[in-house]
């Protein structure tokens, strides 16, 4: 998994973080990812099948706002692509910020879900939902920060 997982995330973001991306391609790519994701999800996470429509209907809910908040990320990681040789100190940290914001409306989101999915189903899935999403999150930041160059090295 860990091979499929990382293979998988260094291909999608090797490809656009350092072009000239787009908004839309940011589209493009998280629906993509978004797609892939959901069979990463689907070999971890095997509700009961008393709890599999309920599950699936909250993870697609979920995924559906969880992409608006990487739609966001990769836009600002595109910008960031463009002008990380000339980025002014104000500009960094209103980035930074931005991240930030952004990190922890996803750890929100992630908790609101692992709520639900666990009121609807079982504590056993909500469990296995919140470890591949955290898995996934850890390993897309690992290969996001491996990639991109530092704003200012020493």
């Amino acid at each position: 998994m860990k091979f499929f997982l990382g293979t998988l995330v260094f291909i999608l973001l090797s490809n656009f973080l350092f072009a000239q991306t787009q908004y839309d391609e940011a589209k493009i790519i998280q629906a993509s990812f978004g797609l892939e994701k959901k069979k990463i999800v689907e070999s971890f996470v095997n509700p009961e099948e008393s709890f599999k429509e309920a599950f699936w209907r909250l993870y697609d809910e979920y995924e559906q706002k969880r992409q608006v908040y990487g739609a966001e990320k990769v836009k600002l990681l595109a910008e960031y692509a463009q002008k990380w040789q000339e980025l002014k100190p104000e500009e960094a940290d209103k980035m930074i910020l931005e991240f930030i914001r952004l990190n922890k409306k996803t750890d929100h989101l992630i908790e609101v879900y692992y709520k639900k999915i666990k009121k609807a189903t079982s504590i056993e899935t909500a469990a296995g939902f919140y470890q591949v999403e955290t898995y996934i999150r850890a390993t897309i930041h690992f290969y996001v920060k491996n990639t991109i160059p530092f704003v200012y090295p020493n």
